[in-house]
């Protein structure tokens, strides 16, 4: 006998399946401007280059004998990058909750 549940659960299921399946869209969104910075950086042509990702946003880079990490911060596909030692990632600008632009 089915369960009275069972539409529900099967409801839950539909929405959070594809909500779950897109949470790594934008994991590697940094990486294309990490591998620029760095073949710059390290003057190392991007092919030579070996990239891993680490905690927090950071990407160590290994090429050509040398070796760079990198900080970054992605809103969406929207990404900006910093070498470790660089100025400090700006936060993004938050819309005020009263829905009233703020004076620039």
């Amino acid at each position: 006998m089915a369960s009275p549940h069972a539409p529900r659960l099967l409801l839950a299921l539909i929405v959070a399946l594809p909500a779950c399946a897109g949470l790594g869209l934008g994991r590697d969104a940094a990486l294309p401007l990490v591998r620029e910075h760095a073949a710059k950086d390290l003057d190392c042509s991007e092919k030579d280059l070996r990239v891993s990702e680490e905690l927090g946003g950071r990407y160590k880079v290994v090429g050509c004998g040398r070796k760079a990490i990198y900080r970054t911060a992605c809103v969406a596909l929207t990404c900006e990058v910093h070498p470790d030692d660089g100025p400090p990632i700006p936060l993004r600008d938050r819309p005020d909750p009263t829905g009233e632009p703020s004076p620039r």
